[in-house]
């Protein structure tokens, strides 16, 4: 994803680290093959990771433990990953003038040395940046849904929006996102493909558009859970809005599964139509939205996850609300078969 060498850190206590990654494999019986491919990363990474040399990401620790359901460990600490550069600088300066005095060399050399520098070719390495054009819609549904598809596998760095998808489950949603974000803001995203992590990202690198999103759409610059996600008002008080928030939400975040249970040797199938947050904002808006519109969500995993349980209900929602992702109803056909 871009920008990723700024993303926050995750540090345990000491062994910490193993104990989560190794809780993870032994509960959810994976190996570290496994394990790797849901982080997205290569299995060198994950063994770099037991033996606690290296922290986590902060996005890996709460993908981990969602798709596996694991709790993350209280006692831990996360920082920005390039935080200790700035202390070091300070040391290593202080060293400096306690051994020199001053700074070496000599600061009319270095001013002469510069100049020589920008005269002869500096000035004209400097690219003046030139704000791009994009466009910046007002409220519609197509609005609305975006805002859904931001929430579930959106982001903002400071200068890229990004949308992240499965390059092969989603494929064809991808090229219906691209051509959404295209008509909103006026630009093509760049496709950007990680053959190693199963994934493309959607990317329109635009500062004024992060602004707006930030602004307009209440999507956070950063990691969206732990700084909050709160359905911008003019979508919750217009039901078209709010249908087309749902379905961007759960054709990104949403999933449908199949449930098992066995009574008396007997096993017994059940469609489910899942979507799993760790906000808890989010969470109860789904809820409420799904039943405004006559449905009967349940909440599973302690709020965490919410549900349609009845095959009927799961009809009626693509019915009613709809889905732009093809794969939701391949699976949903091979669920009925």
């Amino acid at each position: 994803m871009p920008e990723q060498s700024t993303e926050k850190r995750v540090k345990f206590n000491k062994g910490d680290q193993a104990e989560f990654l190794a809780s993870i494999m032994k509960k959810n019986n994976i190996t570290t093959e496994t394990l790797a491919a849901i982080a997205k990363v290569s299995v060198r990474q994950i063994s770099r990771w037991v033996t606690g040399k290296y922290s986590l990401p902060l996005s890996v620790v709460t993908t981990l433990s969602k798709k596996s359901g694991s709790t993350i460990p209280r006692n831990i600490t996360i920082f920005d990953r390039y935080s200790h550069t700035h202390t070091a600088g300070r040391k290593g300066g202080r060293a400096t003038m306690k051994l020199y005095g001053v700074v070496p060399g000599s600061e009319t050399n270095r001013l002469s040395a510069w100049n020589k520098w920008w005269i002869s070719s500096g000035k004209a390495k400097v690219i003046k940046a030139s704000k791009k054009h994009v466009t910046l819609p007002n409220a519609s549904s197509g609005l609305a849904e975006f805002t859904g598809i931001m929430m579930g596998d959106g982001g903002l760095s400071r200068h890229q929006v990004c949308v992240t998808l499965n390059k092969i489950d989603d494929f064809e949603y991808s090229m219906f996102v691209e051509k959404m974000m295209l008509d909103l803001f006026g630009v093509k995203p760049s496709r950007n493909l990680h053959s190693h992590k199963k994934a493309v990202c959607l990317v329109i690198s635009r500062v004024d558009l992060v602004n707006y999103c930030n602004k307009h759409l209440n999507l956070p610059i950063g990691h969206k859970i732990s700084q909050g996600l709160h359905t911008p008002s003019w979508i919750l008080v217009n039901k078209e809005y709010s249908k087309s928030f749902i379905r961007g939400l759960l054709d990104t975040d949403g999933c449908v599964v199949i449930e098992t249970h066995s009574v008396k040797n007997k096993r017994y199938l059940y469609a489910r139509l899942n979507f799993t947050t760790y906000c808890r904002y989010l969470s109860n808006t789904i809820y409420s939205l799904l039943t405004d519109f006559g449905f009967h969500p349940k909440k599973r995993r302690g709020g965490k996850s919410i549900q349609l349980e009845n095959f009927d209900e799961i009809c009626d929602y693509f019915r009613v609300i709809g889905t732009h992702n093809p794969k939701h109803i391949s699976r949903l056909e091979s669920i009925s078969r």
